[in-house]
């Protein structure tokens, strides 16, 4: 899929995603501290952009956390851990050079209804990146949340996970904070 630079809160945060993604905020509210892109394909596929105030956790537990949390505030029927890995510098070259960053990527899945829909509830895969900056009080998650189709969820389930690693990590790649007041600190 193509991406497209685009600016993320009023320009602060600059990242490439699909081109065919539509900014959710000009056809539903949005929190201040998301940023909120969604398929125009009507896939229900979609990306969140989420500043957050830093949470005391070690490292090596955030990915756990913030995705149960994440879980818990989508009312997710059932959750399953498929990867959990730290990122490297060069994942993220956009913000080489930050001290104190701390980045680490979750892939898994969870079962969700549809906000307002009354239907089954779907299974979606996760992938969730977390990116920890302490000297500004903040952690920045990232999420592609990707539908699993089919009956079949077993076999669904592998060539989404692989794409949504991939865009991921091409979106991470591009990952720039050029305001960091942003983050009001």
């Amino acid at each position: 899929a193509a991406l497209v630079a685009r600016d993320l809160f009023g320009g602060a945060v600059r990242m490439a995603i699909p081109a065919r993604m539509v900014d959710v905020s000009e056809i539903r509210p949005v929190p201040d501290n998301q940023e909120v892109w969604a398929d125009s394909d009507d896939t229900d596929r979609a990306i969140v952009f989420e500043i957050m105030e830093h949470h005391e956790c070690a490292d090596e537990e955030c990915s756990a956390f913030f995705f149960n949390e994440l879980a818990r505030l989508n009312d997710s029927q059932a959750t399953a851990v498929l990867d959990t890995r730290d990122l490297g510098p060069n994942e993220l070259p956009g913000l080489a050079g930050t001290s104190g960053i701390f980045a680490c990527l979750i892939l898994g899945t969870q079962v969700v209804a549809k906000t307002g829909q009354d239907r089954e509830a779907d299974k979606v895969l996760v992938s969730l990146a977390v990116v920890r900056l302490p000297q500004v009080g903040s952690d920045v998650l990232i999420s592609l949340n990707v539908p699993v189709q089919g009956s079949d969820m077993a076999s669904a389930e592998q060539p989404n996970l692989l794409a949504a690693n991939s865009l991921m990590h091409r979106m991470l790649e591009s990952l720039h904070i050029h305001d960091w007041g942003l983050f009001g600190s």
